[in-house]
């Protein structure tokens, strides 16, 4: 039971780090074996990818076995070829995101919406029953542009380290206290270099500091 509990915290946590500023950049495969998501602008610490660099913010979520994976498009404007220029780096996904993992009620409501489906691998989506058997189910939307999947296991990776959800609190914790010395260090002579992350999560501090 507690193992239980701490993995649902790690999941709404990870739901949380990745939807408030961050956005889906990239899809990968390599099935049977693995669906990979990539996401940019994540509150996850990760070590910087050079130095003077701010920590990376882009991580990835990997399916393990998945069993089901569909892209969805919610509007008769999307390009029928979306997911192939996500892929091709051809796409601009910068819109905000809706992630949830595990909820199976809201996403089934979600997958209602879409107007198409395109199962990629496994079964479809719409074989509610055997989808929600599975132990973990991921809706992500940007724009009119999204994906589902289901799959028995979950990890997440930077670049240079394989991470399990476990891993998930300390990192978050480790980023907002990185966060408040981020904004600490702009008045000074030696400012953290330029974070887009930290940039868009703004203190509440700085908020009432501005005078009208």
């Amino acid at each position: 039971m507690e193992n239980s509990r701490k993995l649902s915290s790690s999941v709404r946590i990870l739901e949380d780090a990745i939807s408030d500023v961050g956005y889906w950049s990239y899809w990968a495969e390599k099935f049977p074996g693995i669906f990979q998501l990539e996401f940019r602008g994540v509150q996850l610490w990760n070590p910087p990818l050079k130095e003077g660099k701010p920590p990376s913010g882009q991580i990835a979520i990997q399916f393990i076995n998945p069993q089901s994976v569909n892209f969805l498009s919610f509007s008769d404007e999307v390009p029928q070829d979306w997911p192939i220029r996500l892929r091709n780096d051809a796409l601009d996904m910068h819109s905000p995101i809706t992630l949830f993992l595990n909820q199976s009620e809201t996403i089934e409501k979600e997958i209602g919406t879409a107007k198409t489906i395109e199962t990629l691998f496994g079964f479809s989506c719409k074989e509610g029953r055997k989808f929600f058997r599975s132990n973990f189910q991921c809706f992500v939307r940007a724009g009119d542009m999204g994906v589902v999947v289901a799959a028995p296991e979950l990890e997440w990776r930077n670049h240079s380290e394989k991470l399990k959800l476990e891993d998930i609190p300390k990192r978050n914790k480790k980023w907002w206290v990185y966060w408040k010395k981020y904004w600490d260090s702009q008045n000074t002579d030696h400012p953290y270099p330029k974070d887009f992350a930290c940039e868009v999560t703004i203190p509440l501090q700085k908020l009432t500091e501005k005078k009208f």
